[in-house]
């Protein structure tokens, strides 16, 4: 058990952390606005996957069961972002049809690729 003059009063704890979160988005923010302005919101799209990705990376080695949930985001944002790119497309191409048809795809690859791995997997051991 640590000493008392090492323990961190609550006040302290959560202070630290408020502190710190209002500080990472304030920083966020100014530094999104200035790479906005120089490259255009696809820079500060590709900066945003860098960082994760490079964080991801940095950590997988370290914290195992962390780096898998982080992998997990990083693969959510990077999926998300080329659905929504391609939703885009789709949409300014062919209307509401085309990410109508661009859902269904989607959703039938999906099923193909669940299918296709239906056997390989072993479940229990």
């Amino acid at each position: 058990m640590p000493r008392p003059s090492h323990r961190l009063v609550s006040g302290q704890v959560i202070g630290s952390l408020l502190s710190g979160i209002v500080t990472g988005i304030l920083a966020a923010r100014s530094v999104a606005g200035i790479v906005a302005d120089l490259g255009g919101w696809r820079a500060v799209s590709a900066l945003l996957t860098l960082l994760i990705v490079g964080f991801v990376l940095w950590t997988l080695p370290r914290q195992p069961v962390g780096s898998i949930r982080a992998a997990n985001m990083v693969f959510y944002y990077v999926g998300s972002a080329i659905g929504a790119a391609a939703t885009t497309r789709a949409y300014a191409h062919c209307g509401w049809s085309g990410v109508s048809l661009l859902g269904a795809a989607f959703s039938a690859s999906a099923l193909a690729l669940w299918a296709a791995n239906l056997g390989s997997t072993k479940v229990g051991g």
